[in-house]
């Protein structure tokens, strides 16, 4: 099982911000990657919501219908 989590510091233990599901006494596998205060991670969802809502090539003069155009001059208009 791969399981990517956050988890708070307290008391010595690492406590994670969510259930995990593992028996007790489970032996486990430990990266720590300590994150900046007050940043949180984004998650890929919200990255790929921001991308969609970036506007489109509407009124640029290159678009993918001039692909070859662009990349190769004269030499691509056919």
């Amino acid at each position: 099982m791969t399981a990517h989590f956050t988890a708070v510091y307290e008391g010595g233990l690492l406590r994670p911000s969510v259930p995990l599901p593992l028996e007790e006494g489970t032996q486990v596998e430990v990266i720590v990657l300590q994150s900046p205060q007050g940043i949180s991670t984004p998650q890929a969802s919200d990255i790929l919501a921001t991308i969609a809502a970036l506007p489109s090539a509407v009124g640029d003069p290159f678009t993918s219908r001039d692909h070859d155009q662009v990349l190769y001059g004269d030499r691509g208009a056919r």
